[in-house]
C-alpha cells in the first residue's frame, strides 16, 4: 500500500477517498520538520497497488513548497485542490499541472480544505478560515482557456423576505461569471431576456452613467458598469462569523 519510493519519517496529513472512483485515493506528506521542503503529493487508481507522485517540483507547485492537504471536487474528478506552506494551487487535469490559486488569500499554510455546496472553504495556519462563493465555473469543460465566454449562472431562488430587511436578508440576486481575454479591445454587451425573448436588462462596459444604474431588477433598463477587478474573490470568517 505504501509507495517504495517514499521516504520514512514524514507525517501524513491527509488521506482522501475519490468520491468519484473507489479505486482512486490521494494523500499528502509533510517532511519540512526533517529538513525537506519538497512538495509529497501522491494519487492512485489501483486500489493502492501503484502509485503516482503529483508533484515534482517542475508542474507547478514549487521544489521547495511543502504540501499540506489534497482534494477531490465532489462534481469533477479531475479538479483536484491542494494546501501547501506557499498557499492555495489547482489542478484542472487530475495533478498532471498545478497553478495557484491565490485571488486575495494571504501567502500562509493552507491546513485543510473543504468543498460544501459548490463554495470552497479552507482553514489556514493564523489567518482564519476563508470561503470561495460558487465553483461552477471551474466545472465549465472551456474553463482555464482564457478564451472570452460567459459561464452558466448558477440556479439562483427568488425569496420572500420580511420587510424589515438588513444584513441578514439580503436582497435577492443573481450572479454572472465571464472572463475576458487580453486580445479583447471592444466594448463587453450583456443582455438578459425572459423566457418570451424580451430583453429586461442589458449590462455594457463602455460607459457610466449613475443615474441609469437600476434599483428594482424588475424593471427594464441599462446600466453602465465600471471595469472592476475580480481579484477580490475569497471572503474571511473572523471570529464574530463576519
Amino acid at each position: 500500500m505504501t509507495p517504495s519510493k517514499l521516504l520514512g519519517g514524514g507525517r501524513v496529513d491527509a488521506v482522501e477517498p475519490s468520491p468519484h472512483d473507489p479505486a482512486k485515493a490521494y494523500f499528502s506528506v509533510l517532511r519540512y520538520q526533517l529538513g525537506d521542503d519538497k512538495p509529497y503529493l501522491y494519487k492512485t487508481s489501483d486500489y493502492g497497488k501503484k502509485w503516482e507522485l503529483l508533484t515534482d517540483g517542475t508542474n507547478g507547485i514549487p521544489i521547495d513548497c511543502p504540501t499540506r492537504v489534497i482534494r477531490e471536487d465532489p462534481s469533477l474528478p479531475d479538479l483536484l485542490y491542494a494546501g501547501t506552506d506557499c498557499g492555495l494551487f489547482i489542478s484542472l487535469n487530475g495533478g498532471k499541472s498545478w497553478e495557484s490559486f491565490q485571488q486575495n488569500l494571504p501567502i500562509t499554510p493552507v491546513t485543510d480544505i473543504k468543498v460544501y455546496r459548490d463554495d470552497l472553504v479552507i482553514s489556514t495556519m493564523g489567518r482564519g478560515f476563508w470561503v470561495l462563493d460558487n465553483l461552477t465555473p471551474l466545472y465549465a469543460p472551456n474553463f482555464g482557456l482564457h478564451t472570452t465566454q460567459l459561464y452558466k449562472p448558477k440556479d439562483t431562488y427568488r425569496m420572500k423576505y420580511p420587510k424589515t430587511g438588513g444584513d441578514l436578508y439580503p436582497r435577492p440576486a443573481m450572479f454572472f461569471d465571464y472572463f475576458i481575454a487580453d486580445s479583447v479591445n471592444t466594448p463587453i454587451r450583456l443582455e438578459i431576456e425572459n423566457a418570451a425573448g424580451e430583453t429586461l436588462n442589458t449590462f455594457v462596459s463602455d460607459k457610466w452613467d449613475v443615474t441609469d444604474t437600476i434599483g428594482n431588477m424588475d424593471l427594464s433598463s441599462t446600466t453602465y458598469l465600471l471595469d472592476q477587478s475580480l481579484s477580490k474573490s475569497w471572503v474571511i470568517i473572523d471570529s464574530n462569523g463576519i
